[in-house]
């Protein structure tokens, strides 16, 4: 784990939340040797047309929820209406101390938004 978190130090440089996302995501196999990656890769394989081929003009008139890292260094709060459009968006809201991936950074505050 340490050959890839010092790889990873080198890439990412000063860019400590980018950093800590990443290395996050790896984790040990079963037997404790084997560095492997933790997100579900399945889904990935099932999934990976429907990924990159998404209608990037289609519309979702239901009601959404738009969680937004209050530290992102990708997007802020104010970008989402003029870079989405078409995202109806019916709340935005904002999660405080955490960066793009909300999700690794504050998993519970995720879960209570859904």
């Amino acid at each position: 784990m340490d050959e890839i978190e010092d790889h990873m130090k080198q890439t990412f440089g000063d860019d400590q939340d980018s950093l800590t996302r990443i290395m996050r995501n790896f984790k040990y196999d079963e037997s404790g040797e084997n560095v492997i990656w933790k997100i579900n890769t399945q889904y990935f394989f099932d999934n990976i047309k429907e990924m990159y081929y998404f209608d990037p003009v289609a519309t979702y008139s239901g009601p959404t929820k738009m969680l937004v890292g209050g530290r992102s260094n990708r997007w802020k709060i104010d970008h989402y209406r003029d870079c989405f459009p078409q995202i109806q968006q019916s709340d935005i809201i904002p999660v405080p101390d955490t960066g793009h991936w909300i999700h690794t950074d504050d998993p519970e505050s995720v879960i209570k938004h859904i």
